[in-house]
């Protein structure tokens, strides 16, 4: 009351706040603004103080009590007693630190192919998770000439997700996205593995493949399938190994293998159908796919050709990360993520299980799937892998926002999240006499860091301020890493006639025209 005064409906509020602080304080607050007491009230005789001074609350067995009153007009009155909560139980004999560091476990990122979309899926961490948001829209940039829809405009919509065509440009980029988003806060894979489509992303993520070229070979894939094929095909799940299906009837072939326990089958409709009554009749369950062609199959070749041709000016990368290929069943080797590759990706069976055994043959690890909801989970649990060390990144119709975070927290409670310092823009400049020139150059220093990926950005921008000499034609690339650098040294390859002179500025892989670039050179000291 010497506080605030009257309250009228909060009457009481303050006076609760105020206990509950001096109970777990410990501290009996002093009665600000008191002077005198009410000479009505007998003190003494009713044992009561007011405070003048912070008193320590005196130390008695049991929990702390206090009482609040709040009093109405015409006699009404509340009153609340209020008790200290527990104290936490400090362990007497600690045997070492929290900080203590855990098992060394690596940590595989495994992305899935379709079936994990869903309507409204990244809505949330659109909205809340700016390194994300900034993924998509590179994602939507890289994917825009390809597809002539947007990626961003389609998450942030509410249409049904089916076509093809529509699902796996979107799932690649929140495959992308929450990758980046889960390095930024220091979870970095030791190795990578995708299955059918998922491969695409794993080979963007390790490495092997520039954002371009990856938007390049995701977007054609399912477009050409989606436009060419048609619904001329059908694919099940078969709860039986690929070992028991080595004879399968006519129009009929292995698509993928998963599990040691389920195998991916794919053919003709008419095929599928009366596998799948053989086999149920037998009491083997056999489960249809929701797609209308069957990849990994017969049926996808007759755009076979025209995808290797779409694809002829993919360049292939070295790659930073080791990346399972479950198209050849080996390490994939540098710069061997060409054309031909994603043509016999999309023609041949895939092996996840022989890729999971792999990577987890010298040391346990710990594998995160890599999409808007979990499909190769129950997957990985059949080979042995504990459930404990099998998770998602986000589940259908949940708080997404959460699922990331609390993924994060369960990373970095085993050791592997581990954030690194705030990476700060750095300039990359490039000079030439001419237009035609400065593509020459960026060309020449793309292809130079294409060999030699063990030259950072540090070095290379070192490098290029060093030159004493800058030419009139020139660009400066303000990029945060190599892979920004990569890109935005692309973007002035295909400069069509070229920047103007002096009139360039790529900043994150974005262009800006307009501005005029000058190069400053110090004095001594």
């Amino acid at each position: 009351k010497t506080n605030l005064g009257h309250l009228e409906a909060a009457s009481g509020m303050a006076g609760l706040i105020k206990t509950t602080l001096a109970l777990r304080h410990g501290v009996i607050p002093p009665n600000l603004h008191f002077e005198s007491p009410n000479p009505n009230i007998d003190f003494d005789r009713l044992r009561l103080k007011i405070t003048s001074s912070a008193l320590a609350w005196p130390r008695r067995e049991g929990p702390r009590l206090a009482g609040v009153s709040s009093f109405g007009f015409g006699g009404t009155n509340a009153h609340v007693a209020l008790s200290s909560a527990p104290g936490s139980l400090r362990i007497a004999a600690q045997p070492q630190p929290v900080s203590a560091p855990v098992e060394d476990h690596p940590l595989v990122f495994v992305f899935p192919g379709q079936g994990g979309q869903w309507v409204g899926m990244a809505q949330a961490l659109l909205h809340r998770e700016p390194e994300f948001r900034a993924a998509i829209e590179a994602c939507d940039a890289a994917l825009l000439p390809v597809m002539g829809w947007s990626v961003l405009h389609r998450l942030c919509g509410r249409a049904p997700l089916e076509a093809p065509a529509i699902i796996q440009p979107l799932i690649f980029s929140v495959q992308v996205a929450l990758c980046r988003t889960l390095a930024a806060q220091g979870v970095h894979p030791t190795a990578v593995l995708g299955q059918s489509m998922g491969e695409v992303a794993a080979a963007h993520v390790a490495g092997h493949l520039s954002l371009p070229d990856a938007a390049l070979v995701i977007g054609t894939r399912a477009r050409l399938a989606t436009e060419r094929l048609g619904t001329t095909g059908a694919m099940a799940v078969v709860e039986l190994g690929s070992e028991a299906l080595q004879r399968l009837p006519p129009g009929l072939s292995i698509a993928g293998m998963s599990s040691p326990l389920r195998t991916l089958v794919a053919g003709d409709p008419d095929a599928i159908d009366a596998a799948a009554r053989d086999w149920e009749q037998r009491g083997v369950r056999c489960t249809r796919v929701r797609v209308t062609y069957a990849s990994h199959s017969p049926h996808v070749e007759p755009i076979l050709g025209e995808l290797e041709t779409a694809l002829a000016g993919v360049r292939p990368l070295n790659g930073s990360i080791p990346w399972w290929s479950t198209t050849d069943g080996v390490w994939a080797k540098p710069r061997s993520a060409n054309a031909r590759y994603w043509v016999r990706n999309l023609r041949e069976p895939f092996d996840l299980v022989t890729g999971i055994r792999e990577a987890n043959r010298e040391k346990a690890a710990i594998f995160v799937e890599i999409g808007p909801h979990p499909v190769l989970l129950r997957s990985l649990q059949e080979l042995g892998i504990p459930a404990g060390e099998t998770l998602a990144c986000m589940f259908r119709d949940q708080d997404e926002h959460a699922d990331l975070h609390e993924l994060i927290d369960s990373l970095s409670a085993r050791g592997l999240a581990r954030p690194a310092e705030e990476s700060k823009p750095t300039i990359v400049p490039v000079t030439a006499t001419s237009a035609e020139g400065l593509r020459k150059s960026a060309a020449e220093l793309r292809d130079f860091l294409d060999r030699n990926h063990d030259i950072g950005l540090a070095d290379v921008a070192w490098t290029e301020l060093r030159h004493r000499q800058h030419h009139p034609h020139r660009a400066a690339l303000v990029v945060e890493d190599r892979e920004s650098l990569l890109v935005g040294l692309g973007q002035l390859v295909a400069g069509g006639d070229g920047p103007s002179p002096n009139k360039l500025a790529i900043h994150s892989g974005r262009t800006h025209e307009g501005g005029n670039i000058a190069f400053v050179f110090p004095g001594q000291g």
